[in-house]
């Protein structure tokens, strides 16, 4: 396979991912918690966008080194890079917005799948936050994603019912594995402090300032540990 972000034939961000994700387990735990409410086909649908886009962003970097042709976010690269990477910011940033303010069951879903992304790939995350580094030869692309603050603004007032642990007590990148180990281990023998240590966790996940680290493969470069190679950094 050829080296780098490339794109395909593949249509639609969800393709093959319904079954992929499993989110429809989550559905069901969702739904029992929230005394039996039901989500319709539509709801589905912007909850199965709302976690492949989470899901596959996260792991666009990696992707890319690994040449894997199993990401529907790179497959579907076209035209300027960092145009189609800073739409895809937004993109995500916007269907979770909605799809959380639309249905309690989805929204449950969604924090869920972002502190799994959050506790499970906590050294990914940590590693792109802490050892990328800005390319200086050119000039860095302005995201409208990070000046535009409607779509994250949206999301902070779609979370704010579920509450918040604020850094100390709550996730935060900068923590170590341990630590974030420590405190959820505290903070979710407690219902209320529980939801708010996950939608913690979306507001971190979803913050287009730490997303673009993650993603922008053209403006940050990766002066990490590359290991053998199935190394995922």
């Amino acid at each position: 396979m050829p080296e780098g972000i490339y794109g395909s034939r593949m249509t639609g961000i969800t393709v093959q991912r319904y079954v992929d994700i499993g989110i429809f387990n989550g559905v069901i735990s969702a739904s029992l918690s929230s005394g039996g409410e039901q989500i319709t086909r539509d709801q589905f649908r912007a909850l199965s966008e709302s976690t492949t886009l989470i899901n596959d962003l996260i792991d666009l970097r990696s992707d890319t080194m690994r040449k894997t042709r199993e990401n529907p976010v790179l497959r579907g690269a076209r035209g300027n890079l960092c145009t189609y990477l800073d739409n895809m910011i937004s993109r995500s940033v916007l269907v979770v917005a909605k799809t959380i303010a639309d249905s309690r069951v989805c929204a449950l879903v969604i924090m869920a799948h972002c502190n799994w992304v959050l506790m499970a790939s906590h050294h990914k995350l940590h590693e792109l936050a802490m050892q990328t580094k800005e390319v200086t030869l050119y000039p860095t692309c302005t995201y409208k994603s990070l000046v535009n603050h409607n779509e994250y603004e949206q999301l902070l007032v779609a979370l704010k019912p579920y509450g918040t642990l604020g850094k100390k007590v709550g996730p935060c990148l900068t923590k170590t594995r341990k630590e974030l180990d420590m405190l959820y281990h505290t903070q979710r023998t407690d219902p209320k402090t529980h939801m708010a240590w996950i939608a913690d966790a979306t507001r971190i996940i979803l913050d287009p300032i730490n997303m673009r680290k993650w993603i922008d493969v053209v403006h940050y470069k990766w002066e990490g540990n590359t290991g053998d190679v199935d190394y995922c950094p």
